[in-house]
């Protein structure tokens, strides 16, 4: 009866993570969207985006999210290692001179500081020439107010931990998932060769767009005009993206023509020939009215 109870226990468990996981990953989401969309100037009334196209946006910002946490967990266990497992205070006093230590040891902290205010001061001035870095000098800016805010000792006492554990870490992660999908906006739009080919239902020939997004009802793209262009399913015949494998060369044969090996002729002319065929994307029945 016991081993029963447990197993139903696990499986409860396992599946209020599961609904937990899934109501996190759709807010993630849609904030990511809010993002993306913001940067088009664009806004959530004006796209006919359901759930499913916010749930599909989790596979853009999901490798993000792994790759970050990944570089974070190795550089973890780099310092660790270089500083023998001890702490902060621990390293302070084994040195020879501690108060030099701990002034030497607090100086990144500083520099990080003073770096996230530049940044932020300096993307007001001259605008999104610093774009990439702003998210990095935001984030540093909440995490300083927040761990003063937060450091009376009233507020350490009467506030919940995990209330104060949230309110130290959820606006950094949201803030990153926003311009995760502000800056997949930007680079996406100024790009100036078109991603894709469309082939509309009163057209013949294919039209040379840059397709932004999918969603079920139809697809956001960029025109050559650039403006942002909205097309239903139903308006749509065909969609062509090309695609093309490259191999990867090495440095020695990249930078010095070294240890290059090159495949033979016909079967690089075939491989080329298969690989630039475009990719073809037909509307989906279901979202035709």
């Amino acid at each position: 009866m016991t081993d029963n109870t447990s197993w139903k226990d696990f499986l409860d468990l396992i599946a209020k993570l599961v609904g937990l996981a899934a109501s996190i990953s759709i807010v993630a989401s849609l904030i990511f969207d809010w993002g993306f969309f913001f940067a088009l100037n664009l806004s959530f009334l004006e796209i006919p985006s359901g759930l499913s196209d916010h749930v599909r946006s989790a596979l853009i910002w999901f490798p993000k999210v792994v790759t970050a946490l990944g570089g974070i967990f190795v550089f973890e266990m780099l310092t660790r290692r270089i500083e023998q497992g001890m702490s902060e205070e621990e390293i302070i006093r084994s040195s020879s001179n501690p108060e030099q230590t701990a002034r030497l040891r607090d100086s990144p902290y500083k520099l990080v500081a003073y770096s996230a205010v530049f940044l932020v001061v300096a993307y007001v001035l001259v605008g999104d020439i610093l774009l990439a870095m702003l998210p990095f000098g935001l984030i540093v800016l909440w995490f300083i107010f927040s761990g003063w805010a937060q450091s009376h000792p009233r507020i350490i006492k009467r506030r919940p931990f995990h209330l104060r554990l949230a309110a130290h870490f959820l606006p950094p992660i949201a803030i990153w998932l926003f311009f995760a999908g502000y800056n997949d906006a930007v680079r996406m739009f100024q790009s100036t060769v078109p991603s894709s080919r469309l082939t509309l239902t009163n057209a013949t020939s294919p039209t040379p767009a840059t397709l932004l997004r999918q969603l079920d009802r139809g697809i956001l793209i960029k025109d050559a005009d650039n403006t942002v262009s909205f097309l239903p399913w139903s308006e749509i015949k065909k969609v062509e993206t090309s695609g093309k494998y490259t191999s990867s060369k090495g440095a020695l044969c990249s930078w010095f023509g070294v240890a290059c090996i090159q495949a033979s002729n016909s079967a690089a002319s075939k491989q080329e020939t298969k690989s630039n065929q475009p990719l073809q994307t037909t509307p989906p029945q279901t979202a035709r009215p």
